[in-house]
């Protein structure tokens, strides 16, 4: 799932044994334009992203009740959101929550890429390591 909460940035599941090989087999991308494209978009969301459980539990568990609150205070989340965050969360433990700035060095055509139709639902499969059954 991928969670906007600002013009410019946004938080994404993500699971915990992805890694760039099992990103580009589960997008189809083995080579040419379309490896280098999904190698590019694994790299901006990987390696430019903040593990927003870590940054919790690290810098503000003593300002915020629990990570709800954190999201909803500090982020702005709505509550909605934050339920549906929170029920993902406990429903998937080798799930983890990332906190990607889109001003970094990739731009923004990421968050433009990702947020349009028929990609959305893929992405998301693939960062949960689903089956994706829009597969052909």
């Amino acid at each position: 799932m991928i969670y906007y909460y600002d013009d410019f940035e946004f938080m994404f599941l993500v699971h915990r044994g992805l890694n760039k090989e099992a990103f580009l087999a589960a997008a189809g991308a083995k080579h040419g334009y379309a490896a280098d494209m999904f190698g590019r978009m694994y790299d901006a969301l990987m390696i430019e992203s903040l593990d927003v459980i870590d940054e919790f539990e690290r810098y503000y568990k003593v300002e915020y009740e629990n990570l709800g609150r954190f999201l909803y205070r500090k982020w702005n989340f709505t509550y909605e959101a934050v339920t549906e965050i929170m029920k993902q969360l406990e429903k998937n433990p080798e799930v983890r929550l990332m906190r990607r700035i889109e001003w970094s060095y990739h731009g923004s055509e990421l968050r433009t890429f990702m947020s349009e139709e028929p990609m959305v639902n893929r992405i998301e499969n693939i960062l949960l390591m689903k089956e994706d059954e829009n597969k052909i």
